[in-house]
């Protein structure tokens, strides 16, 4: 569907589960998958294999191949448009920012009432 962009060096497709702790660029780290509601599967065991936290009845677990978004920015440059989805976690790419002198033109995320109290 993406062949010429990808061709043309506009869109990069990374295979990898993003992660917000940093120290996790590009190595492995277990991933909880849920196999009840996929809306659960997480880095977090405690989300990963609810509703009872049994491994192998709830959930399974496999080691996945991890980045950040600070990585992918240091890599491929901050975009012009961040668009977020991913759990709860929108706010580690969003202050990854911090260290980078571009900005996106259009930041586009869930929004959370946690996210009020910070």
């Amino acid at each position: 569907r993406f062949r010429r962009q990808v061709q043309a060096g506009d869109l990069v497709i990374v295979q990898a589960f993003l992660h917000t702790n940093r120290s996790l660029n590009e190595a492995e780290a277990p991933f909880f998958w849920n196999k009840h509601n996929a809306q659960f599967n997480s880095f977090d065991f405690t989300t990963g294999c609810r509703p009872t936290l049994k491994l192998g009845k709830d959930c399974e677990q496999e080691m996945v191949r991890t980045t950040s978004c600070h990585r992918l920015f240091e890599v491929h440059g901050v975009p012009e448009l961040l668009r977020l989805d991913i759990e709860g976690s929108e706010m580690s790419c969003v202050s990854a920012l911090i260290d980078f002198s571009k900005r996106p033109r259009l930041i586009s995320m869930e929004f959370a009432q946690a996210f009020e109290k910070n």
